[in-house]
């Protein structure tokens, strides 16, 4: 799919409605942005921002032109931006792989500005975190 058709059409996928609503020229957080796939969608709707990312692994090289990269465990370290730098932070597909959220929902609550918002995504809907074969460690 050619995501620049979401800048017209934003409510056919709630990721790219998401987006759409961040304000002009404003700062996007992903969280576990893994290879980069869907940061690169999201530069295609709107190049306009300014991009962030962390994972615990990730491929920055294969990120957004500019996009700010900083690796961690989101379970247990902090991340290096100031209280209230981000407009809009995103989080797909990772609470299915953590055993604890406390770190990951504080560092949201720290780095969104007042009026941002975060967006959660997950496919997995029944079994507990910790009955997870592929949880991360516990920290």
């Amino acid at each position: 799919m050619n995501w620049k058709i979401y800048k017209i059409l934003p409510f056919l996928d709630t990721r790219a409605k998401f987006i759409s609503e961040i304000p002009k020229f404003g700062r996007l957080l992903d969280i576990g942005s893994s290879d980069g796939g869907t940061l690169r969608h999201f530069y295609e709707m709107r190049p306009d921002l300014k991009f962030y990312a962390t994972d615990i692994e990730g491929t920055p090289e294969k990120y957004p032109p500019g996009c700010e990269f900083h690796r961690c465990d989101i379970q247990k370290d902090r991340l290096p931006w100031e209280n209230e730098t981000f407009d809009a932070i995103t989080v797909m597909h990772v609470i299915e792989h953590l055993f604890t959220y406390d770190n990951l929902l504080e560092m949201c609550y720290k780095l969104l500005k007042t009026g941002g918002k975060v967006y959660f995504e997950t496919l997995w809907k029944t079994k507990r975190i910790n009955d997870r074969k592929n949880a991360l460690p516990r920290p």
